[in-house]
């Protein structure tokens, strides 16, 4: 997956928690990998530019999938339904988000499968990349540090540019899948590391 590109190390947090990048368009997140992964299909897709709100969800019956690894088969998922619901501005400034995906698994009545608030949203030319907290769901477990990332897509997108709407009218897919990058806490880490650098090679001048 592509990983995040930080310009000039201009960054910044946001009260919300999510991180926000000083340049041109929205950034993308690092650290998503294959499995475990839910698959939902026949998303509407829109984002309003006024009022800087996105939603993503599938109003008729379809069918997904749900892949626990890497080393173990899909199986279909039953009346998947997946909900969001996000306010985000064109840098990618989260104010808030909730995510909820239905279904049901082989043998199993159907269920919530997983819950999350949005940490940070993220784009590039092809998919836009939203960065959740899990807090519920009966396969939330397999979320192993307690985070997902939902990757959409769909005709219409407006390939990264949130300064205006776009509604990709019943054609998006969605990917849930795990994160092995933390990356709205890797990223403090890593300019506290830096500001240290700077401020030991500062003490080391003035010697």
């Amino acid at each position: 997956m592509t990983l995040l590109k930080i310009t000039g190390m201009a960054a910044a947090l946001t009260i919300a928690g999510a991180v926000s990048f000083a340049s041109a368009a929205v950034q993308t997140i690092p650290g998503s990998v294959n499995t475990p992964d839910i698959n939902v299909s026949a998303l509407e897709i829109s984002y309003d530019a006024t009022t800087d709100m996105f939603a993503a969800d599938n109003s008729f019956a379809t069918v997904g999938q749900w892949q626990e690894s890497d080393m173990t088969p899909s199986v279909i998922l039953t009346n998947p339904v997946i909900d969001i619901d996000a306010v985000f501005d064109e840098m990618g400034t989260v104010t808030s988000g909730s995510l909820t995906i239905s279904g049901a698994l082989p043998m199993m009545m159907d269920e919530v499968l997983l819950t999350g608030t949005l940490l940070q949203a993220g784009a590039d030319s092809i998919n836009i990349q939203l960065l959740w907290n899990v807090t519920g769901g009966s396969l939330a477990s397999f979320y192993g540090n307690g985070q997902a990332i939902t990757i959409v897509a769909g005709s219409g997108y407006a390939g990264g540019d949130f300064t205006s709407d776009f509604d990709t009218l019943f054609t998006g897919t969605s990917d849930t899948r795990g994160v092995s990058v933390d990356a709205p806490a890797a990223l403090p880490l890593m300019l506290g590391g830096i500001a240290a650098a700077v401020a030991f090679r500062g003490r080391r001048s003035a010697k």
